[in-house]
């Protein structure tokens, strides 16, 4: 299933540098790539803090960027569990941001870690309203 929608599994701990890579590869080729910025399923359904490495391609690779965020995956599939249950779902697809406006407005020493601070600010707005 997952060569077939074209989606590429990695593991946060172990694939840094190579799942970095692959994405720089994508964007690269001018394709869409889906990245979970947290890098993990959150324990609690809060957002978690963002890894560095979406900052790094976005400084790299200054493609818009859309947030999604998925609101019921904690409840539909709480860690641990094998099967998801039936729970009502709602994706919410933000306006494109674009990276170097992100890196302008965040906080941080390096491009990137600006870029991940404001997307995250973002994000966390986007999960605010919500609530």
């Amino acid at each position: 299933m997952c060569r077939l929608a074209h989606v590429v599994p990695i593991d946060p701990h172990r694939a840094v540098f190579s799942s970095l890579a692959f994405g720089a590869s994508v964007l690269r080729r001018g394709e869409m790539l889906v990245w979970f910025p947290e890098g993990h399923r959150s324990h609690t359904g809060e957002l978690q803090p963002f890894r560095p490495g979406i900052g790094m391609l976005l400084n790299r690779f200054p493609v818009p960027v859309v947030p999604v965020f998925v609101w019921g995956t904690h409840e539909a599939m709480p860690p641990g569990k094998a099967w998801p249950r039936p729970t009502k779902l709602t994706i919410v697809f933000a306006k494109p941001l674009d990276p170097r406006e992100l890196g302008q407005r965040g906080e941080g020493d390096q491009p990137q870690d600006r870029i991940v601070q404001a997307l995250y600010e973002h994000m966390k707005e986007l999960v605010d309203a919500r609530t």
